[in-house]
């Protein structure tokens, strides 16, 4: 299953992607064959969840070149935020983080506060939020089950 939501949503804040020429030119035709087979009459649901899918992909690509395009630190965000989405249940400190990125909690600290303007502690702590009104809105467990 393609996450997209995963790459796309940093922290539960929806950002806007710089495109270069490039990567416009793509989206668009990938958008309007997209928009082209939508259009189109009959059973097509395989093909336009793949030509989907595809568009969605090249979306990743762009996003994960504005993070690991830049300096050092903002790949270091880059990994912490995909370490984070795929631990953020289980591990619940800075300090696995950062030993995962070969630096200090203290310095990764200081590289999200410079750059997400928050803590570790913080982007932790807020992606649990966000998975607990995910899980709220979504499931049928009771709010206790869900605290639980």
């Amino acid at each position: 299953m393609l996450d997209i939501f995963k790459i796309l949503n940093v922290q539960g804040e929806f950002s806007c992607l710089r495109l270069d020429t490039g990567a416009a030119t793509d989206l668009g035709n990938v958008y309007q064959l997209l928009q082209s087979e939508y259009q189109k009459s009959g059973d097509n649901l395989v093909i336009l969840k793949a030509i989907l899918k595809v568009f969605l992909l090249k979306l990743i690509k762009v996003k994960e070149q504005e993070f690991t395009g830049h300096d050092i630190h903002q790949k270091r965000v880059y990994d912490f935020l995909m370490l984070l989405e795929s631990n953020y249940l289980h591990i619940r400190n800075t300090d696995f983080y950062a030993a995962k990125l070969d630096i200090s909690s203290k310095r990764l600290n200081q590289i999200l506060k410079e750059k997400l303007d928050k803590t570790g502690m913080q982007l932790i702590h807020d992606r649990l939020i966000l998975e607990t009104k995910r899980m709220i809105i979504h499931s049928e467990h009771t709010i206790k089950e869900i605290a639980f």
